[in-house]
């Protein structure tokens, strides 16, 4: 991980993400006069090339952006078919039947025709070079390459693009190319929707899908189903943060933010990690689905109930009032279950600033990871994994997961743009940076560093060198500590911002990721 120590100026702006390559793509399309729209281009779509467990061009994203003193939003999700057959009740939906309709280049493709500076044959260079020219994988990407790559071998086109000849996994240090992946991008760089605008690769596209089982039409790929996302707003420390809404969990984010207003909770207080602990447990206790999946709970509370003053007052109270019991920590595991870990479904995040101050909070994602582990034999793209199709399948339905891009606005001329991987750890994650932030008074590389905390059931998981962890063991919580890397995160955060003093970004030391 890199920051700009120095804060004595912005320059071009400043990248995080989630690759070393990705965010060097984003920093060069800066360099070469590019806005933070074009920057966040550059970096996503080299980041379905340098990261590829995490995101493809068939993938889906969350987009929130700053533009002048204008905030604005592109839902980019991956939606399910318009005509997708029924499924048995006991059956579930793998490979290429739970394969989704993409997102991410449509809103790529709407975000530069409003927003973008520089042609898009320069913003697509750099992934274009990357496919071509290859890379060097970084630690944690071949670490779970070889750990979870021999599942590929179980799909043709994953199989031969992306393990080795002889079948195995590609791992740490070692070079990948793609030169089917980068014949694609020259394809994209005049036409983000070529695929869906040339009438025969879209016929073609289609039929490899339904000859492998799967839904996704001819005139699905010729619709662009992404629209503007709803944006909401919350405050914190005296600065403004703005996220997204129901297409994703900002309202969980806004949620923290209120109760912690709302409960005047200090940093100087024995009992704050505490605070923010059960403050983190309350707002994923009251989403209205249940986590990891999209069943709605029989009692969901509405979203914009989430946000309500009066009851982010009653939860701060509630927590308080928690924090003073002495058997807190054992009722909740009676209440919320032991601790249990399930399969990672990681994203990746990049955030951008530039010379402007305008900025971009891009989350993207295709499920787990290598998404539904299987590629078109063609292009060599990554298909999606969609949770909708798979658990609640409905034509036309839209995914909906646990993206929370986030950008702060405040004193002394503060931006601040921010996100995170990491499923339901995403809007605590980003929640818990912020309080270091914005509260705490850390510069922003420590607050990406802090040691920080999230749930397994009833259980508290805490990075290791947690500073409360024997303050909270005593009183009584079920700890699981958690290591700072890719196994087993809290999630992984990229932020930027810049204020008065200059630009800083951090990377969380938990991956690969890089700020330049």
């Amino acid at each position: 991980m890199s920051e700009n120590e120095e804060r004595g100026g912005c320059g071009a702006g400043m990248v995080a993400a989630s690759s070393p390559h990705a965010a060097r793509a984003g920093r060069d399309v800066l360099d070469a006069g590019g806005n933070a729209v074009d920057a966040a281009i550059a970096t996503v779509l080299a980041l379905a090339v340098a990261d590829p467990i995490n995101l493809s061009l068939f993938g889906r994203c969350q987009i929130l952006g700053l533009t002048g003193e204008r905030f604005w939003a592109i839902d980019g999700t991956t939606c399910a078919p318009m005509v997708l057959p029924e499924v048995q009740a006991d059956k579930t939906r793998t490979g290429f039947a739970a394969t989704p309709v993409p997102g991410l280049l449509p809103a790529l493709d709407r975000a530069h025709r409003r927003q973008g500076r520089i042609a898009l044959a320069d913003i697509v260079a750099p992934a274009y070079r990357l496919a071509e020219e290859g890379f060097v994988i970084p630690p944690a990407l071949g670490a779970i390459w070889q750990e979870k790559g021999g599942a590929l071998a179980a799909d043709p086109g994953a199989r031969l693009f992306y393990l080795k000849a002889d079948g195995t996994p590609y791992g740490p240090g070692e070079h990948f190319r793609h030169p089917a992946l980068a014949r694609l991008l020259r394809a994209l760089s005049h036409d983000l929707l070529a695929l869906g605008h040339d009438r025969a690769e879209r016929e073609a596209l289609a039929r490899r899908i339904a000859a492998s089982g799967g839904f996704v039409t001819a005139e699905d790929l010729a619709q662009d189903a992404t629209g503007d996302g709803e944006i909401l707003h919350g405050t914190l420390a005296g600065h403004a943060l703005t996220t997204i809404g129901r297409q994703g969990w900002g309202h969980t984010l806004v949620q923290m933010a209120a109760i912690i207003e709302a409960g005047g909770f200090d940093p100087g207080d024995p009992d704050f990690a505490e605070h923010i602990a059960l403050t983190v447990l309350c707002a994923l206790a009251d989403r209205p689905q249940e986590i990891g999946t999209l069943t709605p709970k029989p009692f969901g509370m509405p979203l914009e109930m989430l946000c309500d003053p009066a009851f982010a007052q009653a939860r701060a109270t509630l927590i308080r009032k928690q924090a003073r019991a002495c058997d807190t920590g054992a009722r909740l595991v009676v209440a919320f279950g032991a601790p249990g870990i399930r399969a990672d479904r990681d994203t990746t995040h990049l955030s951008v600033i530039d010379a402007a101050g305008d900025m971009v909070a891009l989350t993207g994602s295709i499920g787990p990871h290598f998404g539904a582990g299987i590629a078109d034999p063609v292009h060599g793209v990554l298909f999606a994994h969609s949770y909708r199709m798979a658990s609640d399948p409905r034509a036309g339905a839209r995914d909906v997961t646990e993206m929370t891009p986030c950008l702060v606005t405040g004193a002394g001329g503060l931006r601040l743009a921010i996100g995170a991987a990491g499923s339901e750890r995403i809007p605590g994650a980003v929640m818990q940076v912020l309080v270091g932030r914005l509260m705490r008074g850390l510069r922003l590389r420590e607050a990406v560093e802090a040691p920080r905390c999230n749930w397994l059931g009833g259980a508290l998981r805490l990075h290791e060198g947690h500073p409360a962890a024997d303050r909270l063991r005593a009183r009584g919580y079920t700890i699981v500590t958690s290591p700072r890397d890719h196994r087993r995160h809290l999630g992984i955060v990229q932020a930027v911002e810049r204020d008065a003093a200059g630009c800083a970004g951090a990377a969380d030391p938990a991956y690969d990721g890089a700020s330049v």
